[in-house]
């Protein structure tokens, strides 16, 4: 056969076609090699390939990120830990030192509760004082009308408003001159320390668990001497007859209470405040039967206390203003006079003292 060029060859180089089909085995790079063709060089993908990640001189950085920060003058970049490598635990607390949470009590050592007192046998609360024998720790007061409720143990009340009368327990006396002036509440007696006094229906006082002798007085005598032994000086509250066995008044300008005791023999209580001074005061006296305890308060406050003996059938009372015999007359003012068949309490006493000008309730 006539040979011709094949595209492709070199300077025309002839191919004799009648030598008949090549080889199919020949490889590509065997058949460049016959043909003189130019091949790209071969890339080995098992070699890393090595690129210049040299920052180019001329590049520039936009003037938006420019203002967030030069970045050549951020910390380097290099020197932040890696996320994945462990981080230096020099700085922190050993975990070997923290407590041992095997430490913590055992829930199950926890002390039983059957150790606890039985709720059965509870101190029984009827051992307690019955909330109905404890005493009233003061009268209430009367909201309406400003004054104070009287406690149920006032047996007898002179308020002196004009007349002699008793506001309580209907023994009215019999006044032996006397003048009404203004006093603590509303009027007063005015006695003049010579013939006065509010006679009044003899009461024995000693059947009772005691006594409280309550006034309201205004002095200026210093009066000390008294005509009978059994009497103070100025006595406030009497007993004329000659079963007299106790009194209350002011001696030397101080409260005093008298008491014949249970074996006739007298002896008394006087306080250590003056009360002379011009000015009204709220003078008490409490004498309780079972125990013979005498307390004396001026101004709704204790000023004294002692031990008397108390009869249970002669102490008694008969006169406002006088004592034995109508002897020793108060000189002064005496207002809201009362007799009570009880020893008051101390919070009783300044109930009556607080109430001031509004007084007891009638």
């Amino acid at each position: 056969m006539t040979g011709f060029l094949v595209a492709g060859c070199g300077d025309g180089e002839e191919v004799d076609m009648e030598e008949g089909p090549r080889d199919l085995a020949t490889s590509p790079k065997d058949l460049a090699k016959k043909i003189d063709l130019t091949m790209e060089p071969e890339v080995d993908l098992a070699e890393p390939i090595e690129e210049d990640l040299t920052m180019p001189e001329d590049l520039t950085i936009p003037d938006d990120l420019a203002s967030e920060g030069d970045l050549s003058t951020m910390d380097d970049l290099a020197q932040t830990p890696d996320a994945g490598a462990p981080v230096d635990s020099a700085g922190l607390p050993d975990i070997a030192a923290t407590p041992d949470i095997a430490a913590t009590p055992d829930i199950a050592a926890t002390p039983d509760l059957k150790g606890l007192p039985d709720i059965a046998v509870a101190p029984d609360l009827k051992g307690l004082p019955d909330l109905a024998t404890i005493p009233d720790l003061a009268p209430p007061p009367d909201m309406a009308k400003g004054c104070l409720v009287p406690v149920a143990s006032l047996i007898h009340w002179y308020s002196a408003e004009d007349n002699a009368n008793d506001s309580t327990g209907g023994k009215n006396g019999t006044a032996t001159a006397v003048t009404y002036v203004v006093g603590q509440v509303g009027k007063a007696f005015k006695l003049n320390g010579t013939t006065s006094n509010v006679a009044v229906t003899r009461t024995v006082l000693g059947g009772n668990p005691g006594l409280t002798y309550e006034a309201w007085v205004q002095t200026t005598s210093m009066d000390a001497v008294s005509g009978y032994v059994g009497n103070p000086a100025l006595t406030l509250i009497g007993d004329s007859t000659a079963n007299v066995w106790s009194s209350f008044g002011i001696h030397g300008g101080k409260v005093r209470y008298n008491s014949a005791g249970a074996a006739g023999a007298w002896k008394d209580v006087t306080g250590v405040g003056l009360v002379n001074d011009g000015k009204l005061h709220h003078i008490a006296v409490t004498h309780t039967a079972a125990t013979g305890a005498v307390i004396l308060y001026v101004d709704g406050v204790q000023d004294q206390a002692g031990n008397l003996g108390y009869n249970a059938l002669y102490t008694a009372f008969d006169r406002i203003g006088a004592g034995y015999k109508s002897g020793d007359p108060f000189d002064g003012l005496a207002d809201e006079v009362s007799i009570y068949k009880a020893a008051l309490t101390a919070n009783e006493i300044s109930a009556i003292f607080k109430a001031g000008a509004a007084g007891k309730c009638h």
